[in-house]
């Protein structure tokens, strides 16, 4: 269960983004929860995998000014006694120090919303839960949910769907809709990649499709991870048989082609990045994985939803 202030429960997120256009239908308000339980090595969002807060240091941004050491309790920034306040993230001028990971209650998902709901109406937008894993602060997402939901507000869920089924079939009486990753058919190789089986995250995507609920699912395309041709038709086929409730056709699929944009972060948090050496794939090789989704009937499409 997720902590909570006073009546309103409260989830770690390491960032909040709003007038997102990639996040779900229309201008979204994009919160991005901290902790993740995979470890895909193609992850574009590092600071998403961990569910404690961190302090990131860009020494290439510093001043020398000495605004931290004095602003922070201990006199030491980085010392062994750093409780991660976030005080001398807060007084560096450079943004040389960056605190990732604050606590957010509900009710101020909520009045978010609120500020940006003339956006909504006009696009058809509303607040999209990303990560890591929303799934993974169940509490706070099922409250965050039901609140928006009772006012009316269209919400997204962007999930691995790595998580209890019971936790997934209660959002799904609150959530507008789910982005759902699917990365690899084999279990054992779903497992070698990301650290955990699909066997979960296959059970929950057919519980979903069982409560009717509004999915899109995205597979990412990793050249040399999981874009042979025999991973791509057996998720086809997967996808292709699952007919969500009262519906005649599966559901949709984006196609999305890796990219390595995050470099710079694992480079920020001393992380390695696995797939540091990989090229995005080209034009061909994604119009091939398309090709495959559509021979089996499925539309698809490859990219963001804007």
């Amino acid at each position: 269960m997720s902590p909570s202030v006073g009546a309103s429960p409260v989830g770690t997120v390491f960032d909040v983004r709003r007038h997102a256009v990639h996040d779900g239908p229309g201008i979204r308000t994009t919160v991005f929860m901290k902790g993740c339980p995979l470890s895909c090595p193609w992850c574009h969002n590092p600071e998403g995998l961990s569910f404690s807060p961190e302090m990131v240091s860009r020494p290439e941004l510093c001043l020398s000014c000495g605004a931290c050491t004095s602003a922070c309790p201990n006199g030491e920034v980085g010392s062994a006694a750093c409780t991660l306040c976030g005080a001398c993230a807060r007084a560096c001028p450079s943004g040389a120090l960056e605190m990732v990971g604050t606590t957010m209650t509900v009710d101020a998902v909520v009045r978010l919303a609120l500020a940006d709901e003339p956006y909504y109406e006009e696009s058809g937008g509303g607040v999209t839960f990303s990560g890591g894993e929303p799934l993974a602060q169940g509490g706070f997402l099922l409250a965050a949910l039901k609140s928006l939901s009772e006012k009316g507000f269209h919400s997204t869920v962007d999930t691995s769907g790595h998580a209890p089924t019971d936790l997934v079939i209660g959002t799904a009486r609150y959530a507008s809709l789910y982005l759902y990753d699917i990365k690899y058919m084999n279990d054992e190789k779903h497992r070698e990649l990301t650290g955990v089986g699909n066997k979960l995250i296959h059970a929950n995507i057919r519980a979903l499709a069982d409560c009717g609920a509004d999915v899109i699912i995205s597979v990412p395309l990793i050249p040399g991870f999981n874009d042979d041709i025999v991973n791509l038709e057996e998720t086809a086929r997967f996808l292709a048989d699952l007919r969500p409730a009262g519906r005649s056709s599966p559901y949709p699929v984006r196609i999305l082609p890796y990219h390595g944009a995050a470099r710079s972060k694992y480079s920020r948090r001393n992380l390695r990045y696995e797939c540091a050496d990989i090229e995005p794939p080209d034009a061909a090789s994604v119009e091939k994985a398309v090709a495959v989704f559509r021979r089996h009937g499925i539309e698809t499409r490859t990219g963001g939803l804007a």
